[in-house]
């Protein structure tokens, strides 16, 4: 019963403007993810309105309610007024035919034997006059049925509106989570080839401790059908490999580009490589690379030409060791 009390009270603080910031995120989450508990705010906001429209409401809640006013509410408030209006014009109209009726037959007739027929006389006039304020009433009745009932199928279709505008932010809120996501992501994937593009052109570089460098010595390389496939051992939370490529004539082509195929599929590709000393010292995100095998191709660029392939340097990646 305590839960009930205090749960009605916050619909109604939520209903009046007067819930705080945290209040209003639970009822929400809480009612407007629920239907059945939907259904019970719109009526508590139904039950509001006709205490207003008919000045039921306490003057302190009806100050804060009409400072805090949203506008479906002021929809809802209008529309009350104008069926109550009607409602009231109609039973104007009805006392003002009950007040004409009386006093037609009434009067009284001495003992003769005309009486009698002035006696039937009063008394059928009496049972028209009940047929009659029967048929007003049906009359009167008719129309505010109809109003009640168009107004509770307004509501309902306020209701079912407004449960489609809710379902229509929460899918919306969802795809901007997920876009805000996806955009950190791509964000984070930009720094991360800033920072390998930055690597690659200030060349060999000092090696970091979240780094492991691996040579890809001659005897490493793909010189035809019958080369061998390097096996590199990655240590756990690393952040670059840095492969070092040795170049036979670095001076033979003014930049090179590399680039890393897993089955065929191009992962990372760098152009305009410079080598410095002889080689070229090339940072790859240690995310990127799964255990798969990889082939790592060297070309050498001329302006105005196509890139000439070098070399092809196979290995394959095997994560997990945990030595340095």
């Amino acid at each position: 019963m305590i839960e009930k009390d205090t749960q009605e009270k916050l619909r109604l603080r939520y209903l009046l403007g007067q819930a705080t910031d945290e209040e209003r995120t639970e009822v929400e989450e809480r009612y407007l993810s629920d239907n059945e508990c939907f259904e019970e705010l719109l009526a508590l906001e139904d039950a509001l309105v006709d205490e207003y429209v008919m000045g039921r409401m306490p003057e302190s809640q009806r100050l804060v309610f009409e400072e805090n006013l949203t506008d479906s509410q002021r929809e809802n408030v209008e529309f009350t007024r104008t069926v109550v209006q009607e409602f009231q014009a109609q039973r104007r109209k009805k006392n003002t035919k009950k007040k004409q009726a009386p006093g037609l037959g009434t009067s009284s007739a001495p003992d003769s034997p005309r009486g009698g027929f002035r006696a039937a006389f009063s008394s059928n006039l009496t049972a028209r006059m009940a047929l009659v304020m029967l048929l007003a009433g049906v009359v009167v009745g008719l129309p505010m049925l109809w109003w009640s009932s168009s107004l509770q199928h307004q509501r309902e279709e306020a209701r079912k509106q407004t449960k489609a505008l809710r379902d229509e932010q929460a899918e919306l809120r969802e795809k901007i989570e997920n876009l805000t996501g996806k955009l950190d992501g791509e964000q984070q994937d930009r720094r991360d080839l800033q920072l390998e593009l930055a690597l690659v052109r200030d060349g060999a570089g000092v090696a970091s401790p979240d780094e492991q460098k691996v040579a890809l010595e001659s005897t490493s390389m793909s010189r035809g059908s019958g080369a061998s496939t390097m096996s590199i051992e990655l240590r756990t939370r690393l952040k670059h490999v840095r492969f070092e490529i040795p170049l036979e004539a670095p001076a033979k082509y003014p930049s090179y580009s590399i680039s890393i195929r897993m089955d065929g599929t191009v992962i990372e590709e760098f152009r305009n490589v410079k080598p410095r000393a002889g080689k070229i010292s090339l940072p790859v995100l240690a995310r990127k690379l799964e255990s798969q095998a990889y082939i790592l191709t060297l070309s050498g660029e001329r302006e105005g030409q196509a890139p000439t392939v070098i070399e092809r340097y196979p290995f394959r990646i095997q994560k997990g060791a945990s030595g340095r």
